[in-house]
């Protein structure tokens, strides 16, 4: 049996427009800061495209780079390129990257430090 008002609380949840997502697409952990910094500085060859132009592009250079292996058959193009908007949702979380109200890839400042800098504390 479900708490009491639980099923209330999921019915609003699910309809409301505004919702945290947080993908298991990658963990943020300190044992893969290597690991986020590899994959960031993948897409900071993206920095200024369209996102929805470049993820499926960028996805492949994780896989031709061994950043990601994809196991899966029979994936459609939108499958395919979902590890990119998994890894998109932490930069984004981290406050190193995000997609800007015009679709284009930025890099921020934070995310530059941490691509110049070896010490995962500058995350």
């Amino acid at each position: 049996m479900l708490p009491r008002g639980w099923k209330k609380f999921c019915d609003e949840y699910v309809t409301g427009q505004g919702y945290w997502y947080v993908p298991k697409g990658l963990t943020i952990k300190k044992g893969n800061f290597d690991l986020i910094k590899t994959r960031l500085e993948t897409l900071k060859r993206f920095e200024g495209g369209i996102w929805s132009e470049v993820q499926k592009e960028y996805v492949s250079k994780l896989v031709k780079k061994k950043l990601f292996d994809r196991r899966a058959e029979g994936q459609t193009d939108a499958d395919k390129a979902a590890i990119g908007r998994m890894f998109k949702v932490v930069v984004s979380t981290l406050g190193l990257a995000w997609v800007d109200r015009y679709d284009k890839v930025t890099i921020t400042e934070a995310g530059n430090l941490a691509l110049k800098y070896e010490d995962p504390r500058v995350f």
